[in-house]
């Protein structure tokens, strides 16, 4: 049986009750994109832009530096210092239900590079344009979050 007799192989039209051949509709995804683009909305929800040259930070948390990308001792310090920390215990750093995430507390590292903070200032011009939104008169770090890739999906939930 070729393809135009076998009724399985589409062909990009199909038969009405009556007989008649009419056009088959839009797949599912074109209806989704048409969909999304048709939402109005006064402001972006999202923005996603890539930098191919990124500043690298350089964190030091009790004298060790770490650099990306991010290695695994350079993860064992990290892990070491919301252990061993007061001030994260007390955030709720190592909270049963958030395993496998370590929240290090901004006044426990620093940043080093001195680079970081201008191209800090850039992804922020760079978020506010494309998010269409009035930009924040201060830019501070909160906290270094690192979640280990066996984590369960819930622990980054409440971020």
């Amino acid at each position: 049986m070729s393809d135009a007799q076998n009724p399985a192989v589409g062909n990009g039209s199909s038969s009405t009750p009556s007989g008649g051949i009419h056009e088959s509709p839009t797949s599912c995804w074109d209806e989704l994109v048409s969909s999304l683009n048709a939402i109005k909305s006064r402001e972006n929800f999202a923005s996603v832009k890539t930098y191919p040259m990124a500043v690298n930070p350089v964190i030091e948390i009790d004298k060790s530096i770490i650099t990306l990308p991010l290695t695994t001792s350079g993860a064992d310090i990290i892990k070491r210092s919301v252990v061993g920390n007061a001030d994260n215990a007390s955030e709720g750093a190592m909270d049963p239900s958030t395993q496998g995430t370590w929240k290090l507390h901004h006044k426990n590292f620093k940043i080093k590079n001195p680079d970081w903070p201008t191209f800090l200032e850039l992804l922020l011009d760079d978020a506010v344009k494309s998010l269409d939104i009035p930009s924040p008169s201060e830019l501070q770090p909160f906290e270094l979050i690192l979640i280990e890739q066996s984590a369960s999906p819930q622990a980054g939930e409440d971020m």
